[in-house]
This record gives C-alpha cells, sequence and structure tokens, in this order.
C-alpha cells in the first residue's frame, strides 16, 4: 500500500511577485507514492532526486529520474510525479523569463548545483538582496545553463491508441515475463504488421526497442532498491547475466554494477 507523501516545503512556490528572489527549491520526503506538486504559471521546473527513484509523466511519457539526473519541465507542461520507493525529491523552480532556453528533456545534475539546491533547502527562502544569496542564486544559474542532455533511455514514450496502451500494460505489469510482439498484437487485437506500424507512429520506437528499454528500466528501479545484479536481471527478464550486463551496457552506456557502486559510495 502507497503511504501517504510526506512534504517538507522549504519555500513558497506561488505566483512571481516585483523583486522576488527568481528560483526557489520545493524538497519532500515521501513514498511511494504518486502526486501532482506546485505548478504555478511563470515557472520553469528542474525535478531530481537525492535519494530514491521517481518517474516523471509528462507529454504523454514516463522519463525514470535517479540520483545524478534530473528532468527539465518548462512552463506550462503539466506534469505527475510516481515516487516509486521512499524519496528525498527536490524540485529547482525557476522564473520562466531567467530559464534556459530547454524543451522538456533529460539532463545530468551538476554536483555543485544538486549541492547548491540542498544548501537553499537549508536556508529556506533565498533573497537576492542578500550578497551570500546573490552570489548562490548567480551560480545556480549558471550551472543551470550548463545543463547537458542525457541519452533518451530513460525515458518510456506512451501510445495513445488504447489497444496499445492495453498490450503495455500487461508489459509493464510482469515486465519479467518476455511477451512476444505476436502475443501483444493479439492482446491489441491487430496483426503484427499492424501492430508494429502503428506502435512505431505513436511512440517513435519498434516494440522490440520499447520492450528492451522498458525492461532494463525496471532492473535500474530494482538495483537502486537494493537489489543484487543477478536480482535486478531476473526482475526484468534475463535468463543470463552476461546477456544482462550486455543489453544494459549498450541501453544505459555503463554498467548495473557502477550504479550499485554510485548507490553505496
Amino acid at each position: 500500500m502507497r503511504e501517504h507523501a510526506l512534504a517538507r516545503t522549504r519555500q513558497d512556490v506561488s505566483p512571481i511577485r516585483h523583486g522576488e528572489s527568481p528560483l526557489r527549491v520545493f524538497a519532500l520526503t515521501a513514498g511511494p507514492t504518486g502526486l501532482v506538486p506546485p505548478q504555478p504559471a511563470g515557472w520553469s521546473h528542474l525535478v531530481t532526486v537525492r535519494t530514491g527513484v521517481v518517474t516523471v509523466d509528462a507529454r504523454g511519457s514516463q522519463t525514470l529520474v535517479t540520483p545524478g539526473l534530473a528532468m527539465w519541465i518548462p512552463e506550462d507542461v503539466p506534469y505527475a510525479l510516481d515516487l516509486r520507493m521512499r524519496c528525498d525529491v527536490r524540485i529547482l523552480y525557476c522564473t520562466t523569463e531567467r530559464a534556459p532556453a530547454r524543451e522538456l528533456s533529460m539532463v545530468v545534475i551538476p554536483a555543485l548545483l544538486l549541492e547548491s539546491i540542498e544548501r537553499a533547502v537549508q536556508c529556506g527562502y533565498l533573497d537576492p538582496a542578500l550578497d551570500r544569496d546573490a552570489r548562490l542564486l548567480a551560480v545556480m544559474h549558471d550551472e543551470l545553463a550548463a545543463l547537458t542532455d542525457v541519452r533518451p533511455a530513460f525515458t518510456l514514450p506512451s501510445p495513445r491508441d488504447p489497444n496499445l496502451r492495453t498490450a503495455i500494460q500487461r508489459v509493464l505489469a510482469s515486465p519479467e515475463e518476455m511477451p512476444s510482439i505476436a502475443s501483444l498484437a493479439s492482446t491489441a487485437n491487430l496483426s503484427v504488421r499492424t501492430f508494429e506500424r502503428r506502435f512505431i507512429e505513436e511512440t517513435g520506437l519498434t516494440p522490440r526497442t520499447w520492450l528492451r528499454r522498458a525492461r532494463l528500466i525496471t532492473a535500474v528501479v530494482a538495483l537502486t532498491s537494493g537489489a543484487s545484479v543477478t536480482e535486478a536481471g531476473f526482475a526484468c527478464g534475463y535468463s543470463s547475466l552476461s546477456a544482462f550486463i550486455c543489453a544494459y551496457r549498450t541501453m544505459f552506456g555503463t554498467t548495473p554494477g557502477q550504479l550499485r557502486l554510485e548507490r553505496t559510495s
């Protein structure tokens, strides 16, 4: 059963008023749970986690955010969060007029920016009229401007067609089962050729690529939860450890063992 969110809000994220801070933070510890964070007009958002794993649902795609990564969300893009486990979530709000010109994207969050956000959480409101706070705000703005994109492997686009969505829900409910494309097409009441064509049209991915990505994202969640590399491989349907490590490296550019080391270091 999901827990109720236990929010620790360090700054009120309200409509912008003249002379106020162009950056604010929202911090909460909660999970597992689903929630919709404050999304006032005039602010762009950077969603990250100190610990845990959260899925950001925006524009029909689900993007997995783990420590060291973040989701940049421009103004007027509604989103919801699914905390897959107990998480320390940090959301940085930036006034749109000061925000970098960046589309919805997954980014690497630099250590300096992450620690600056944590400092802002501890301090509370950052007052641009104070020299100390003004210097911290300047550092955070510089780091935001230098954000770099992450390969799209952590994003899982969802089809709009209800028949296709029914098929992928089967995969998401039991990622260890490894269904065939033919069985998914049958679930969607479509021929294999029609299923593949529609799937590519709606997600930009072939069904096989989507399946592989969904399974490996399940492995990331398992590893972040404390599973061993072998356990994570089995959890997403791989019976061969070497095949799992190879697929993981191809998808994410690193090994599952390195993620475990980063988690425990």
